[in-house]
């Protein structure tokens, strides 16, 4: 019988899906989304935290993932050490989606889940509430879900792997988006060297999807601004 544990999922949904799939067949559907997961299944670095107070690489964080239509699932057991790394992964997801004409628009969730890769079975609240906060935005890009704030061990973060940004959430959702997203803008910056905000706007080829890359401009552009926000003792305004 599968077990239940505790993980972090993240799930994306790819923007405009059923007007883009057509355009590249299911062949090449295919092939781009064996892009965003097979990176995923390669082994990544785990952290761990020094007597000092720095991190060392220590171990393999295992993420799996999955897919089904336009939907795709990321997870793995949650800790706070490997909380990085699964930043990482996401954001990562988010910039090869750009480059590949696959917009994601996701969110991350964190609870008691069961995960039964090979059995296909996904189960758990944190599905639930990452579906939520997914449909509540209006960018591509990340939010976090309540869960990371209840409890509230599960409420600290790498400061250079988030912004505090809640412009993107959609009317009467205040609930859902508590104003903790990922800094995708930041990874693309140091893992590129084209520019995000003309990526992003190569894509903007629909215009009943419009608000979305107006939205995720003006988020790179608050990205760009506030690129070390977390050495700054000036309080951060949400965008």
């Amino acid at each position: 019988m599968s077990e239940a544990k505790e993980y972090m999922i993240a799930m994306f949904d790819v923007l405009g899906f059923k007007s883009l799939f057509p355009v590249p067949g299911l062949d090449e559907m295919y092939r781009r989304y064996e892009t965003l997961t097979a990176f995923v299944r390669e082994p990544k670095s785990g952290y761990d935290i020094d007597p000092i107070g720095g991190f060392v690489a220590v171990g393999h964080l295992e993420v799996q993932c999955a897919y089904f239509s336009d939907t795709f699932l990321y997870w793995t057991p949650y800790s706070f050490p490997a909380l990085r790394s699964f930043c990482t992964t996401c954001s990562e997801a988010l910039c090869r989606g750009i480059e590949i004409g696959l917009p994601l628009r996701g969110a991350i969730a964190v609870g008691q889940a069961i995960m039964d890769h090979p059995k296909a079975t996904y189960l758990g609240q944190p599905i639930i509430e990452a579906a939520k906060v997914e449909g509540a935005q209006n960018w591509i890009g990340v939010a976090f879900g309540p869960s990371f704030y209840d409890p509230a061990d599960k409420n600290q973060f790498f400061l250079d792997t988030i912004l505090p940004y809640r412009s993107h959430r959609k009317p009467k959702c205040d609930d859902l988006i508590n104003g903790c997203v990922l800094d995708w803008p930041r990874h693309w910056r140091h893992t590129r060297s084209g520019v995000a905000a003309t990526a992003v706007q190569s894509l903007n080829t629909q215009p009943e999807f419009s608000i979305y890359y107006d939205t995720t401009l003006r988020f790179i552009e608050f990205s760009e601004q506030h690129h070390d926000w977390f050495t700054q003792d000036k309080h951060l305004a949400y965008g």
